[in-house]
């Protein structure tokens, strides 16, 4: 993979697809910090305790909360092999299967990353109501979810927050 060249990186290109792709985008993606190696956007309309993070061949939605992550409500990898006719994801390769054949790098990212990503947006973010946070009582354990309320939260262990500000 060409991660070191920056006109092949897996962020510039993330970047480029969303401008080309922003009317499939409900909430705009807001650039929060970037490099070379991995970029962090807000979604704007969504609650800041939500992040996507896009680098190290993944693209990963995380909550943040008490300061550290907390969870991830969507987490996406991609590992692109140049191949004889075009690249291959390694990670599909792993269960002996027989990968797809994608001409491009970008594609193969387009496919197994950015796609995906879109589609999570307009199914499971646009159909939650809140933010559903719960650990152990020790912090041993911690995890987040999407959900819908209908008026009062269940009484459960755990904080509902709004997901959209």
């Amino acid at each position: 993979m060409h991660m070191g060249r920056i006109e092949h990186s897996l962020v510039s290109h993330f970047e480029v697809w969303v401008a080309a792709n922003s009317a499939r985008f409900p909430f705009p993606l807001r650039q929060l910090e970037r490099t070379e190696e991995y970029g962090i956007y807000g979604l704007v309309g969504i609650t800041h305790h939500v992040s996507v993070f896009v680098g190290n061949d993944s693209l990963s939605v995380t909550v943040e909360w008490q300061g550290q992550c907390w969870d991830m409500l969507l987490s996406l990898d991609a590992v692109g092999e140049a191949v004889e006719g075009g690249y291959r994801c390694q990670l599909c390769c792993e269960d002996h299967s027989e990968a797809a054949l994608f001409p491009t790098l970008d594609s193969l990212w387009e496919d197994h990353l950015f796609l995906p990503f879109v589609n999570w947006i307009n199914k499971a973010l646009c159909s939650a109501t809140h933010l559903w946070i719960e650990s152990t009582p020790t912090l041993s354990a911690t995890w987040a979810s999407l959900i819908t309320l209908d008026g009062e939260a269940a009484k459960c262990e755990g904080v509902a927050l709004p997901l959209r500000v």
